[in-house]
């Protein structure tokens, strides 16, 4: 989990061209070789069945072509891996400098500006947060709930 962590994180950081080639080399380095290593026994703890729906979750990402046909598999994919009633998805749009919110209750996409509510908050400053109670911080943005008649809980 820790290692997943790490790489998507380095992902996002470094916004690489080849998001699959900048995987493969991270997954070559000393350094995270050391990770899986370290974790191969919490690996081990893990059900055959939720690794198979990992990696077909994967496979189908991987697979699309169009960002649009991308954005909805991770959505429906991650909504399917958690267990969880909804999937939000902030993607940067470098031509409007903006954020875009995709997620498995919108029929569309809605624009965030970069510095608007956690989401912006977190893409400027590049810190993962985890928030038990969004509604309990003051960065949280509860217009796209007003809109969308859905309370986010976390």
């Amino acid at each position: 989990e820790d290692l997943v962590f790490e790489l998507v994180e380095s992902l996002l950081k470094d916004k690489p061209a080849n998001p699959r080639k900048y995987l493969w080399s991270k997954l070559g380095e000393e350094e995270t070789l050391a990770n899986v290593k370290a974790s191969e026994a919490s690996i081990m703890e893990v059900p055959s069945h939720h690794l198979q729906r990992l990696f077909e979750a994967t496979r189908l990402i991987t697979k699309e072509v169009v960002p649009r046909d991308t954005v909805n598999v991770i959505i429906e994919q991650t909504v399917q891996l958690l267990d969880c009633d909804r999937v939000s998805l902030f993607v940067h749009d470098r031509h409007l400098n903006m954020l875009v919110l995709s997620a498995s209750n919108l029929t569309k996409p809605i624009r965030v500006a970069l510095n608007q509510g956690i989401a912006g908050t977190v893409f400027v400053t590049k810190q993962s947060v985890n928030i038990p109670d969004c509604y309990a911080d003051p960065r949280f943005d509860q217009t796209f709930d007003r809109e969308t008649g859905y309370r986010t809980k976390n």
